[in-house]
């Protein structure tokens, strides 16, 4: 008992240190200032191909900037240099000199509509990420091979990916797995869609800002569980249509 009392105290007294030099460090950290710097990799913001640098206080946040533009490619986000490409939150406070970098992903034309993809290696697929086409009808191909040769099915519909498109037909393949949030949010000549059975992911607000007839190919209460308890949150209207059912979803 004795001995379990000592191992006990001296774990306690190894905590308590940990806490206090913690502590310390936080309090003596409280005043520094940090330098925050961007690396644009041939990206500009606002015509020019620098940004910052940004000066910011201990566990403050700084501004996220206005996403960069680069001719042929897609920018992705930001990342701290030596995280491996994770994007940084800008919620997160800063506790040191870093400096983020903006990283890209080669932008592919798929077809003369101008539906621009890239290849997804962790689905074996591509994804839709974003569209400049003006065509009122588009159907999308299940597959694509793009100029390198790379073949694969098209797979998935990046958020914002036909956000508000002048679409007022749009035909999904089978091959689609996931639809990003706010997809199709502001298309408002767009007043129906299909989902095929493909899809067992959905993100959040697909259809913001618009009056539309959403056809399932499933009762709604078997709606696959990937897809997000908000899918339909943001719509003035949704009509849920398909399997016998028909339901009305609406926030005006």
């Amino acid at each position: 008992m004795k001995k379990l009392a000592v191992f006990a105290l001296a774990a306690l007294l190894v905590s308590v240190s940990c806490t206090l030099e913690e502590t310390i460090d936080e309090i003596t950290s409280q005043g520094n200032t940090y330098t925050v710097s961007f690396v644009l990799h041939g990206g500009t913001i606002a015509g020019s191909t620098e940004y910052g640098p940004v000066k910011v206080q201990h566990r403050h946040t700084i501004p996220k900037p206005p996403d960069p533009q680069k001719d042929g490619y897609i920018f992705s986000g930001w990342t701290a240099s030596g995280s491996g490409n994770i994007g940084w939150d800008f919620s997160n406070g800063v506790t040191s000199n870093m400096t983020l970098e903006a990283m890209w992903r080669k932008k592919l034309t798929a077809t003369s509509e101008k539906l621009y993809l890239w290849y997804d290696k962790e689905i074996s697929g591509f994804i839709i990420e974003t569209y400049e086409g003006k065509t009122a009808k588009l159907s999308i191909p299940s597959t694509y091979t793009s100029d390198s040769g790379q073949h694969g099915a098209i797979k998935g519909i990046a958020a914002e990916a036909f956000s508000n498109a002048g679409l007022s037909e749009i035909t999904l393949p089978e091959t689609i797995e996931s639809i990003g949030d706010r997809a199709f949010a502001g298309c408002t000549m767009l007043k129906e869609i299909r989902i095929p059975s493909s899809v067992s992911r959905m993100g959040e607000k697909v259809f913001s800002g618009i009056i539309i007839d959403v056809y399932l190919p499933w009762p709604e209460t078997s709606i696959p569980a990937g897809w997000s308890d908000s899918w339909k949150d943001g719509a003035m209207m949704i009509n849920i249509k398909g399997q016998n059912i028909m339901a009305e979803y609406s926030e005006l």
